[in-house]
């Protein structure tokens, strides 16, 4: 066989493999769902039938009693705190999505009157998630929205359209089969939903400012709308960015290069599927569920998958009897066209709009291909700006991040190293608490009076 047969011949054994895999993991979630409901057929007969509850009780006696957080709404878990008071807030986009907040207040009277005095802090998730992931470490003294309204702070924890949490739109009905709702990008969530955002904390608090953090996806977006927008900085009092990704050429994940590179997300599109990984909330219970009673389901797969996504290793810094609760509340979920847009920045190298192709793109764009962001914008960014980069965070690949790092004003931002640190762990980490949560209260401090 001739070399370039060969060659083609690899590759197309590789894209098949991968397209695989990714049917696997379909069909991983259908099983463990099929299987978890005929287990709870069978407890149903368990009950109903009088003669085998004794049974029941005893087989019961041999399973691990589950969290109850598995079968819990997000706002349940949230709101378990006595010692916050809640709100669930829906803020329309200037496009017609609505977006949904949760605002965390603390319930006693003089740290919540002392947040009244102080800018709002809005906390904004990364890709394929939703504000949950603040809120795995549920603890008060591990979670980052409690530690911030202990501190006397108004905290808001935003949902980016499309994920689980902000399935609303002014107009479009049936959201999760209508194509019209999927059709936005990375670009819409930068350049509607953080204007939204950050203008309906302002108009709610009567504040003129607010401190922004963003995880991932997050702090892209915040970068991307300054990029466009350079006066928008006059609504942020400092900007602290966790894992920032602007540029993902050089992902140290070869796993998650081949898995943009394959075509399965192109294919997606083609099928009629505009999004990904929003899944039913049954379903993500029952496998959540699964997980709790067969944990080495998350040893032998979600740890794997993690690890080869987000960084090596996870399961040194996420706590194992949190794995239930988080399959349950995540993914968050996108539109495919969010991620082909992270497709397209990874291939070309270049941070631009999303690419239609070059007949539609005329209609768009005015020109055959997309236009770059004006990254040239960002050294006029006068506001604080904090980065924090992981040195295990292989989707913030040391290469791309200096590349970042040489577009940023160098006179306003500020730049943190954190040992070990892998993608997830700003949210997830055990140890944020005391090696990033007390940083970024002593950045938010330190710019409270400026």
């Amino acid at each position: 066989m001739s070399d370039p047969i060969l060659a083609q011949f690899k590759e197309a054994l590789r894209i098949s493999l991968l397209y695989f895999i990714h049917f696997a993991v379909f069909i991983q979630c259908f099983l463990m769902s099929t299987l978890l409901y005929i287990l709870r057929i069978i407890l149903h007969l368990f009950t109903a039938i009088p003669q085998l509850k004794h049974l029941r009780k005893s087989l019961m006696r041999f399973l691990p009693q589950i969290n109850p957080d598995v079968y819990a709404k997000a706002e349940d878990l949230i709101m378990s705190h006595i010692e916050y008071n809640i709100e669930t807030h829906k803020i329309l986009t200037e496009d017609g999505y609505y977006l949904t907040a949760w605002r965390i207040l603390s319930s006693d009277k003089k740290k919540s009157q002392e947040a009244r005095s102080k800018a709002p802090v809005i906390l904004m998730h990364g890709l394929l998630d939703c504000s949950f992931s603040w809120f795995v470490n549920k603890e008060r003294q591990m979670c980052l929205p409690y530690i911030l309204a202990d501190q006397g702070y108004d905290v808001w924890c935003m949902n980016n359209r499309g994920n689980r949490y902000s399935l609303g739109h002014k107009y479009f009905k049936h959201i999760k089969s209508n194509p019209h709702y999927w059709n936005y990008g990375f670009d819409e969530l930068a350049k509607y939903d953080v204007k939204a955002n950050v203008q309906y904390v302002l108009d709610t608090t009567s504040h003129s400012k607010v401190f922004y953090v963003g995880h991932s996806q997050g702090s892209t977006q915040m970068f991307a709308k300054l990029m466009e927008d350079p006066q928008f900085q006059e609504k942020i009092k400092a900007f602290i960015a966790l894992g920032p990704a602007i540029y993902i050429q050089n992902l140290a994940s070869n796993f998650v290069k081949k898995m943009f590179g394959c075509g399965f997300y192109q294919l997606l599109d083609k099928l009629g599927y505009r999004n990904f990984l929003v899944l039913p909330k049954s379903i993500s219970r029952r496998v959540g569920a699964l997980c709790h009673y067969l944990p080495f389901l998350y040893d032998i797969g979600l740890f794997k998958v993690m690890n080869l996504l987000c960084g090596f290793p996870v399961e040194n810094k996420i706590p194992r009897d949190k794995i239930s609760v988080i399959v349950t509340h995540e993914p968050g979920g996108a539109s495919v066209r969010n991620i082909l847009q992270w497709e397209q920045f990874m291939k070309s190298g270049e941070f631009k709009k999303f690419d239609f192709g070059a007949q539609k793109n005329m209609k768009v764009y005015g020109q055959t291909k997309p236009p770059c962001y004006n990254t040239e914008n960002l050294k006029k960014i006068t506001i604080p700006q904090h980065l924090f980069i992981g040195t295990s965070d292989i989707v913030g690949n040391k290469i791309d991040t200096d590349r970042l790092l040489q577009l940023v004003n160098p006179d306003s931002s500020k730049i943190y190293t954190l040992n070990d640190y892998a993608h997830l762990d700003y949210v997830w980490g055990t140890d944020a608490n005391t090696v990033l949560y007390p940083q970024i209260i002593k950045i938010l401090k330190a710019h409270q009076t400026t």
